[in-house]
């Protein structure tokens, strides 16, 4: 029993975010965290999107995520991807399928515990994106079909490639 569904923002067929402000937040003593779900060719547009990490405890909570799927697209929007304060996982955004980073700017930023993400999946596109990753925030592509391109990257952070290419 307990806690076992995640507030969701879903965005289906060709929806959009517009300027909206969205938080998903992090969670604690096994909780589920928040998430904002783009599928279709839904776009996140211009929005302002934050992932938190989940709290501290012996029994931790779950992130804040931020997923697209399908076609759809990051936009011009801003999404932060914030670390944990403790054993929790950390808030990340992920792409899959066709879905693309287009213009967007992408930030891990570190956490005390574990760093902010970012995922490239399947045949997902960098497009023109600038990616930011600070400390232990991290960008992963190990799992991508094949390599990667981004408009830019920058900070002090993780960046895994497994056998893929970034460029």
């Amino acid at each position: 029993g307990g806690f076992q569904s995640a507030g969701q923002t879903v965005f289906n067929n060709t929806s959009n975010a517009g300027g909206a402000s969205i938080v998903n937040g992090g969670s604690i003593y096994g909780a589920a965290g928040g998430q904002t779900i783009f599928n279709d060719t839904s776009t996140a547009d211009h929005a302002s999107i934050t992932n938190d990490g989940a709290g501290a405890s012996s029994n931790p909570g779950n992130p804040g995520q931020t997923t697209f799927n399908d076609r759809s697209t990051a936009g011009h929007a801003t999404i932060i991807n914030r670390g944990t304060p403790g054993d929790g996982g950390s808030g990340t955004t992920i792409f899959t399928g066709s879905s693309t980073a287009d213009n967007a700017t992408i930030i891990a930023s570190g956490g005390y515990y574990r760093g902010g993400g970012i995922v490239f999946n399947g045949a997902s596109t960098g497009g023109n994106a600038r990616v930011k990753v600070f400390d232990n925030g991290h960008l992963d592509i190990t799992n991508h079909q094949s390599g990667l391109t981004i408009g830019s990257i920058e900070g002090s952070g993780n960046v895994f490639l497994g056998a893929n290419r970034l460029t």
